[in-house]
């Protein structure tokens, strides 16, 4: 059952974060809100990182390993196309702050309170 779920999950979010990514690069602009692309990319480059350093590459390694790309392709659109420079900085002091909390938490064993803040 966690299969089916983790399967569904991961090709339903897969669908919306590419044709975010195929839209923002079509259109010169972006299609995720600025704070929820720093949590996601945060959140998946420690749990892909944690998946790695535990040697633990099942299906979901391979599903969160696909967000974390489609999710900097996201940023990527953000970076090109958003003319604000003071959103640029402050969406690399986001990014640095939700790693910083998800690392908190992870070493903490609390996951679920960084899952909270998503």
């Amino acid at each position: 059952m966690n299969f089916v779920l983790d399967a569904t999950n991961g090709i339903c979010w897969s669908i919306v974060y590419a044709t975010a990514n195929i839209l923002g690069f079509r259109h010169r602009t972006w299609y995720i809100p600025q704070l929820a692309i720093c949590q996601n990319l945060s959140w998946e480059f420690l749990i892909v990182i944690s998946r790695f350093q535990s040697g633990s590459f099942g299906f979901a390694f391979f599903i969160q390993f696909v967000w974390l790309l489609l999710d900097v392709g996201i940023l990527i659109t953000w970076i090109l196309y958003d003319k604000c420079t003071k959103k640029k900085k402050k969406t690399v002091l986001l990014l640095l702050v939700f790693t910083a909390l998800y690392t908190l938490a992870y070493k903490a064993d609390k996951w679920e309170f960084a899952a909270f803040l998503i």
